[in-house]
């Protein structure tokens, strides 16, 4: 409506008739700069992920991915994306006083079966250019998801789409169950051809019978399909244990799939066991057999792994009783091993000389930091908070892979001169001595520098490759080391802090771990020692100097 080049009508003129303010017509929006967007790209995939994170969680959070923004840029993003924490609200329901209230007919309902009761809903998929819209109906005893459609329109025709195939669905699957519950196999077979085949749907009850090759039907509602191996491929693919660490995921996956042979299948009856049938004399057989075969600690883990399958069992409503749960089982003593400090003096000055800093400088924050070897190779260069006056000492802030626990570690003066010259070496590599990068890792895996003119983290897998070759290096000097790993070092550190008389609540903010067990803790981790020893007869001589009665 403005036209900047009228000789008859002034631009001030113009604006003053359309009531606007001449400044805007001036605006020209900013567009925001790439490092704003893949923080909102990333804000966007952590709510999409944990859609109760609020402001403060998200920014939280964020150091853990690589990102480091404060909660009030964050709040401001969410604003801009549209993005609205889920959490309980008074008043969220207020009802027009023309709408019908209609009675809940699931209260109190007990839903056993397939095909009882259903439930929907939409939901938004982001694009690189608006969204898409996903509808799913899903039956509720089952948990199968019966029909889904998709559209970039949020109008009423897709859903009654992947109604109308659900209800189709659900016809075929009755017709199925019919003819399978009056033990009519080939009719139920010739159904679930015709339905695999696309076919409309028809009443198939009637027809000719014709040969079939496969007697057997699949059905996943026949509780006969309630198998051991069903249950696990399942629970793999559950919450419970998509929220595990990589390192627990990787356990549980080895334990569950080194279940023996004869506990999943029955060669006599040529089928799979059913979950509801592993007794708890069975579990007792298992861990009797791994304890003498292989190791305590083996069977008690491996147990301890199937009693949190058949949890998960109980949860899906398979079972009812946890075979596994308190089984009496016995385990070997704790390693708890220390190193010494001409062992970590001599393996930090081999580590040097073979070019290797970076897994010097893993031993020094291992050893005065108490912190797992995931933790210390996932560390990032902002995680590191110089000393201020409010702080007396440097610290790396940190969320343990494990614990989830957000813990600020201390630095002692030898460790934090380490992580200093890790930052310099990194900023070298990227030929800047200014910047430090948030989406890089504290320590770089030397191997992969000018490999394409980038660098590469540790991986637990070839730390632990180099970690040997040095290892090695140490024990041709200091045999006795032979038996010692990085792991180690988070008892050396716990022992260290003990004897520098720190109290067990003060242990605990350095490791992580609870108050309420961190006493049961130190019993692993504690080694008594002459040198503790000694402090307590030294402590005890001097009261006993100060009494009558000597």
């Amino acid at each position: 409506m403005i036209k900047q080049d009228n000789v008859n009508i002034s631009l001030s003129r113009q604006c003053k008739l359309l009531k606007i303010s001449r400044s805007s017509i001036y605006y020209r929006r900013v567009d925001f700069n790439p490092v704003t967007l893949d923080l909102m790209n990333e804000v966007d995939q952590i709510f999409t992920k944990y859609p109760f994170f609020g402001s403060r969680q998200i920014a939280a959070y964020l150091p853990r991915v690589g990102f480091a923004a404060g909660r009030h840029r964050v709040r401001r993003l969410m604003r801009i994306m549209g993005l609205q924490t889920i959490y309980k609200r008074p008043n969220t329901s207020k009802k027009h006083p023309q709408h019908p209230v209609y009675p809940y007919l699931l209260r109190k309902l007990a839903i056993t079966r397939a095909n009882h009761v259903w439930c929907s809903d939409i939901t938004y998929i982001p694009m690189k250019r608006g969204f898409l819209y996903l509808v799913a109906i899903m039956d509720w005893a089952t948990r199968k998801v019966l029909s889904w459609r998709l559209s970039n329109t949020l109008d009423t025709s897709f859903c009654i789409e992947a109604l109308n195939e659900a209800i189709a669905q659900a016809e075929w699957l009755n017709s199925i169950l019919d003819a399978w519950r009056k033990g009519d196999m080939k009719t139920a077979q010739l159904i679930l051809d015709h339905w695999a085949e696309g076919k409309a749907y028809q009443n198939l009850v009637t027809a000719p019978i014709m040969p079939l090759a496969i007697p057997q039907l699949t059905l996943k509602n026949d509780p006969s399909q309630r198998t051991l191996k069903n249950l696990i491929s399942r629970y793999l693919d559950s919450s419970n244990y998509d929220r595990l660490s990589n390192k627990s995921k990787q356990d549980y996956k080895y334990h569950l799939n080194a279940l023996p042979e004869n506990v999943l299948y029955s060669k006599k009856f040529k089928t799979d066991h059913l979950a509801a049938n592993f007794t708890r004399g069975i579990a007792k057989a298992l861990y009797e057999k791994l304890y003498k075969e292989i190791s305590p600690n083996t069977a008690k883990a491996r147990l301890t792994v199937v009693r949190l399958l058949f949890s998960y069992a109980i949860d899906i409503d398979w079972i009812t009783t946890n075979p596994v749960e308190r089984l009496s089982m016995k385990s070997s003593k704790p390693r708890v091993v220390v190193w010494l400090d001409q062992e970590i003096r001599e393996f930090v000055k081999q580590a040097d000389v073979m070019g290797y800093a970076s897994i010097s400088d893993a031993v020094i924050i291992g050893c005065h930091g108490a912190q797992r070897q995931a933790d210390i190779l996932n560390m990032k260069e902002t995680q590191y908070i110089p000393k201020s006056e409010f702080s007396q000492y440097s610290t790396i802030r940190t969320i343990q892979s494990k614990t989830k626990a957000l813990v600020n570690v201390p630095l002692t003066p030898h460790s934090e001169q380490r992580i200093q010259n890790a930052i310099l070496r990194n900023q070298a590599y990227r030929a800047s001595s200014t910047i430090i990068n948030s989406s890089r890792p504290l320590l770089v895996c030397e191997n992969t520098i000018g490999r394409r003119g980038q660098y590469h983290t540790w991986q637990q897998k070839n730390f632990n490759t180099w970690f040997n070759n040095v290892k090695r290096k140490v024990v041709e000097k200091q045999p006795e080391f032979a038996t010692k790993n990085f792991q180690d070092l988070r008892d050396t550190a716990v022992t260290l802090m003990a004897r520098a008389d720190a109290t067990a609540f003060e242990i605990a903010t350095i490791t992580g771990h609870s108050l309420t067990s961190i006493t049961q803790i130190l019993k692993h981790y504690l080694i008594m020692d002459q040198a503790m020893a000694n402090n307590a007869i030294k402590k005890m001589v001097k009261y006993l100097d100060g009494q009558l009665i000597k």
